[in-house]
This record gives C-alpha cells, structure tokens and sequence, in this order.
C-alpha cells in the first residue's frame, strides 16, 4: 500500500481495481485512476501523495534562493579579491623603480668615471 489513505479502514484490505470504463481511459497508452502512466503511455509527471506535491512546489523556491546565494557569494568573493589585490600595488611597482634606479646610477657612475681624468697620468 502506497503512502497514508484517507479512509478509515483497515490498512490489509486493497480495494479491487476496477478495469477502465471511460472511453478516456481505455485509450491506448492509458491505464486509468490506478496505472502509474499518463498520455500516450509516458509516465506522470506529477506525483501521486500530497506530501510529494508539497516538497515539489517547494523545491523551486528553494533551488531559487540557493542559486541565489550561490550568485551573491561568487561576485562578492570576486569583489573582495579585486579589492585586496588593489590595497598593495606598491609590491608590483617597487621591483619595477628599483630596477630603474639600479639603472640610473650604473649610468651615472658611468659618466663620473669616462669625464673623469685618468689617475696616474702626467699632468703638463
């Protein structure tokens, strides 16, 4: 016996199932109140206890919101990521201008020592 029924006869007896009558529902591919399948033999989409039919209708909110969250939590840890890497942009700069200053003076003590007089040379 399938979920909780709403007589209040003992659980034992199964109701004899009845063949169908309705010229609806001995068409091909249907089985009637008591079959598991729908139009043209496919099965149902809908489920059969109310219990199911709530947790159904309640799952698109909720895949909603968790999807939702899921969107909210991945631009707001891209945010915090931009943010963080845009506090320090001195780590990126400082190995450029030490280069260029190690530059700057290799070219200055260049010019110091090729103007500069030689040493130990005769002066006239």
């Amino acid at each position: 016996m399938r979920g909780r029924r709403a007589h209040a006869g003992p659980a034992d007896e199964r109701p004899e199932e009845t063949p169908a009558t309705t010229p609806a529902e001995s068409a091909p591919g249907r089985t009637g109140r008591t079959g598991r399948t729908g139009h043209a033999g496919r099965p149902r989409l809908w489920p059969r206890t109310v219990r199911a039919k709530v947790v159904c209708l309640l799952m698109v909110p909720a895949v909603s919101l968790l999807a939702l969250w899921g969107h909210a939590t991945v631009t707001t840890v891209q945010d915090g990521s931009r943010l963080r890497q845009a506090e320090r942009p001195d780590t990126r700069l400082r190995a450029p201008v030490a280069a260029v200053l190690a530059l700057q003076t290799e070219r200055a003590e260049a010019v110091r020592c090729t103007t500069a007089p030689p040493t130990g040379a005769p002066t006239t």
